[in-house]
């Protein structure tokens, strides 16, 4: 019969007993760094949402701008001062445009990547699904209203002082438009296919989840096809009937 020493059992319980306390002021320490990234993130999605804030604001502000030109344009016409104000603005318009046209691709993308095959982030899969598609409506009409700032701008300055390079500026822009084409069978296909991979016998999805996200997929596919024959519309109405009278009204980017 064999016998444990009873100085080695004694550093053996020691021993088991640092290994305790290493664990749990391990466990503390991942908490601690784990609650500090989770407070750094929440700084940077304050940081970012304020800097998305700030481009609504800016599009905002040049939409009621423009607005008031268009307004005023049959009785004073478009003053120097205008035409200078204008032409500073443009850089602010092609950013704004950039900016947009950069969260489309980036909203796909996170789209794309969300999870929906664990057993339980069904729900949250469904849930980031709904929120990314609201957010891309949003995405696709700032796109849009801001495309049909450029268009409007354009004209403007050209009524002012007809030129070419206006003209061209403005069919530049409808150039543009061709992308979102692709974006329409793009988003159906990435939104449409990741929200069936939440759906199984266990975690159905239930009828009005569906048809809230229905409801939201046709309108991002509407915004998609309505919104570049609107802006060209708007083109037209300018560029090839320019004594007539046009009043600026976007609404959801049409």
């Amino acid at each position: 019969h064999l016998s444990m020493p009873d100085g080695l059992q004694n550093v053996l319980i020691s021993g088991a007993v640092w290994n305790a306390l290493s664990s749990a002021v391990g466990q503390k320490h991942l908490h601690d760094i784990n609650e500090k990234l989770t407070a750094i993130k929440r700084q940077l999605d304050a940081v970012q949402k304020e800097l998305e804030h700030q481009r609504w604001e800016k599009l905002a502000g040049l939409l009621e701008y423009v607005q008031s030109l268009l307004d005023h344009y049959p009785q004073e016409g478009i003053t120097d001062a205008a035409l200078i104000a204008l032409e500073m603005r443009q850089a602010e318009m092609i950013e704004l445009a950039q900016f947009f046209e950069r969260k489309m691709k980036e909203e796909l993308k996170l789209a794309e990547d969300v999870e929906a095959s664990k057993v339980f982030g069904v729900e949250a899969s469904r849930m980031a699904l709904q929120e990314s598609l609201s957010r891309m409506n949003d995405w696709v009409s700032g796109y849009l209203q801001v495309t049909q700032l450029q268009v409007v701008s354009a004209a403007l300055r050209n009524m002012a002082q007809p030129r070419q390079a206006y003209r061209s500026a403005a069919v530049k822009v409808l150039e543009g438009l061709n992308q979102l084409n692709s974006k329409v069978a793009e988003s159906r296909k990435v939104y449409g296919s990741q929200m069936e991979l939440t759906n199984s016998r266990v975690f159905s999805l239930g009828e009005s989840q569906r048809e809230q996200f229905t409801t939201s997929l046709d309108s991002l596919t509407n915004i998609l096809t309505a919104g570049p024959l609107d802006t060209r519309r708007l083109h037209r109405m300018l560029f090839e009937q320019e004594e007539h009278q046009v009043l600026l009204k976007i609404e959801n980017g049409q």
